[in-house]
């Protein structure tokens, strides 16, 4: 058997499945896993005026492993803008937030991702993790991406590629791990876009929206 090729001529079907393989496996994640968890959701800055919708998404997943002393501090770094904070909705309404910052030059660093509890394991998250990736340059050298993570949602991470560096002693009084993902280059970024809008998913141009953190973020060098 034969597949298809530009020119018109056609590749032997072993070659097509070793190709597709090939493109499967140059993801740090399982790419058909992943594009069938991507759900049609809609994505915008968050304003002021989402900030208690936030805070409360914070609360709500407190039983499920979010430290309850770490409110005030969640409440401080939305007021201070030290992450573009997006809001998450379904054709009902709000689903979940997350934000994204650059910690150094080509180094982005993800940040609370919170999804309501009873919606939780649909795709959400997922789609929070490729939106966010989404919004990386492709212009620029390969990207490393940085989260502290809860023990709770580490295990996801690592399914995404992520890889524990470290834990580390946060002013809230809590240890958190510490996980990066890297290289994601140019081509897995613009694979994101195009998962998310074959998922039905909008995502505005937010690419220079994300700013700087002005809270340093952990070192990338803590050891386990």
């Amino acid at each position: 058997k034969m597949g298809p090729r530009k020119n018109g001529e056609q590749y032997p079907s072993g070659i097509m499945k070793w190709l597709k393989a090939f493109f499967r496996s140059s993801f740090p994640w399982n790419q058909e896993s992943v594009c069938r968890r991507l759900r049609p959701l809609k994505f915008r800055e968050a304003t002021a005026e989402d900030f208690p919708v936030c805070e409360r998404l914070h609360i709500d997943n407190e039983p499920f492993g979010v430290p309850s002393n770490h409110r005030s501090h969640f409440s401080e770094f939305l007021k201070n803008g030290d992450a573009l904070t997006m809001m998450v909705e379904d054709s009902n309404g709000i689903v979940g937030t997350c934000g994204i910052s650059w910690a150094a030059k080509s180094c982005a660093w993800l940040s609370y991702g919170l999804v309501r509890p009873d919606i939780r394991r649909s795709g959400i998250g997922t789609t929070m993790f490729i939106t966010r990736l989404s919004l990386l340059p492709t212009n620029m050298p390969d990207h490393v991406i940085g989260l502290s993570a809860l023990e709770t949602s580490l295990s996801f991470y690592q399914a995404l590629g992520f890889r524990l560096i470290g834990r580390f002693d946060s002013p809230d009084g809590n240890r958190y791990p510490l996980a990066t993902l890297s290289p994601v280059h140019s081509r897995i970024i613009e694979e994101c876009r195009t998962m998310l809008a074959d998922a039905g998913t909008q995502v505005p141009n937010l690419t220079d929206k994300i700013p700087f953190a002005k809270v340093q973020a952990p070192s990338l060098m803590q050891s386990v």
